[in-house]
């Protein structure tokens, strides 16, 4: 909102201007502040949170979802998130706030596991779904009997998260599925494939491979079956990701350094650390990132490669500052 102060245009700064719309008549206008006050940091923070945990109980469902959402954005980041009526949205009576509330429950210190087992026997498909994914993506293992009873669902999307929790689990019971999604193409293959490498075993190794071979593959897709191959320990995976490590192509390159961070595979951290010697600012950042997601110690020689890339003026300040950090917590010293 632009304000007129003695004739002259003032922005109206960004947190009075949510604070202010989080009492409006207008849905949207409610909605759009609890989006912007999830944003709010330093001495605006608190201000926010009180304002959020208000709209956590709008009469709007949408509103209070996107507030749930900024608060456990806040709780992850350090802040103190007012989280007294966590437990309450987990029982609220749109699916949507039930959703937020399982997927965030771990923000909230509700017991994450618990509520989402129970959730797989929820009225909405919505929140079965959501619980299916939450455990497959903490890997609780004990609920595979009751994710699969899910597979069986009869809503596809239920089934899909069901099929995709179990082989993020290593479960094989979900293979055929997942498999069906990995080749059907779009964000539903490339999700499949980080389903079937997480677990680090070789589950559908067949189908990760044709992928890596198919020559007009996407490149983000080809990136993520490579990973979950190399993840379980298929060299094939492992080679193909040098490959593109090494690509002319930028497209290419990140596509793999993503991909490695979200399955980090050991023995690819020195391939990584190597292409820093011609890495722009940006790339830089990016694999500096991905090591971290590695977590593998260097040998002497890729740490020399980081070292000298720090001296490279290319680099912004804080890119420089982020590769030191990196460096240090590889045990080796930024001199």
């Amino acid at each position: 909102m632009i304000l007129a102060i003695f004739g002259l245009p003032m922005q109206l700064p960004r947190i009075e201007a949510a604070l202010r719309d989080a009492g409006s008549a207008s849905i949207e206008a409610r909605w759009v502040a609890a989006m912007a006050l999830a944003r709010a940091d330093g001495p605006d923070r608190e201000r926010a949170v009180t304002a959020l945990a208000s709209l956590a109980g709008d009469p709007n469902e949408d509103v209070r979802a996107q507030a749930i959402e900024g608060l456990a954005s806040h709780a992850r980041s350090g802040g103190a998130a007012a989280s007294a009526g966590a437990e309450g949205w987990t029982a609220d009576p749109s699916d949507l706030v039930r959703c937020a509330a399982l997927s965030n429950a771990e923000a909230f210190s509700l017991d994450a596991d618990a509520l989402a087992a129970r959730m797989l026997a929820d009225e909405s498909p919505a929140v079965r779904a959501t619980a299916a994914r939450v455990l497959g993506l903490r890997g609780n293992g004990a609920a595979a009997d009751a994710i699969a009873g899910l597979l069986g669902d009869p809503t596809r999307d239920v089934r899909q998260e069901a099929a995709l929790a179990l082989s993020r689990l290593g479960d094989a019971r979900g293979t055929a599925v997942t498999v069906e999604m990995l080749g059907g193409g779009g964000e539903g293959a490339e999700e499949a494939a980080e389903a079937l490498g997480r677990s680090g075993r070789a589950i559908a190794s067949d189908a990760l491979l044709e992928v890596v071979a198919r020559r007009f593959a996407p490149a983000e897709l080809k990136a993520v079956a490579a990973a979950a191959l190399a993840r379980s320990g298929e060299e094939a995976g492992r080679r193909a990701l040098v490959r593109m490590l090494g690509s002319w192509r930028r497209q290419m390159r990140f596509a793999a350094v993503h991909a490695i961070a979200m399955l980090p595979s050991r023995g690819l951290a020195a391939c990584v650390a190597s292409r820093f010697g011609a890495a722009d600012a940006l790339e830089a950042s990016i694999l500096v990132q991905t090591l971290a997601a590695i977590g593998e110690e260097l040998p002497d020689e890729s740490l020399a490669a980081m070292r000298g890339a720090m001296g490279n003026r290319a680099l912004a300040p804080e890119i420089a500052e982020e590769l030191e950090e990196a460096v240090r917590s590889l045990g080796a010293e930024a001199g």
